[in-house]
């Protein structure tokens, strides 16, 4: 029979394993993205040296930013407003193409394929 002792030892190096396990697999998801904040899916996620430090729940969904903008993803304000933060310019939101003049949504164009943002950081359709 293995001493209490060592059974104890064990117990404890396995639970402590299984806990870095599970801050490994919690934090995969900011391994793929620079520090700050990013959607995944419904849902903001901060990321900070790439280990996931908060997570939040968006009621009125997830706005991805610009590409090459250095802006931050962010919980959507009301639903499907994106211009509230661009005021003008274009934006992109799932496969629509946005206008926006003054923070108003002033055109919204269905992309036939898929819309996306140039190198430039513009928002076209593709």
């Amino acid at each position: 029979f293995v001493p209490y002792a060592m059974r104890v030892v064990v117990g404890i190096l396995v639970c402590v394993l299984l806990w870095m396990m599970g801050v490994a697999l919690a934090s995969d998801f900011c391994r793929l993205y620079p520090e700050g904040t990013h959607c995944d899916g419904n849902e903001l996620v901060r990321c900070t040296h790439g280990v996931e430090v908060r997570r939040t729940v968006c009621a009125n969904g997830c706005e991805t930013s610009a590409s090459g903008q250095g802006v931050q993803d962010r919980c959507a304000l009301v639903l499907g407003d994106v211009c509230g933060r661009v005021g003008d310019g274009q934006v992109c939101k799932d496969r629509d193409l946005i206008k926006c003049m003054q923070g108003v949504t002033v055109a919204r164009t269905v992309c036939k394929t898929e819309c996306v943002y140039t190198a430039t950081g513009l928002a076209e359709c593709e």
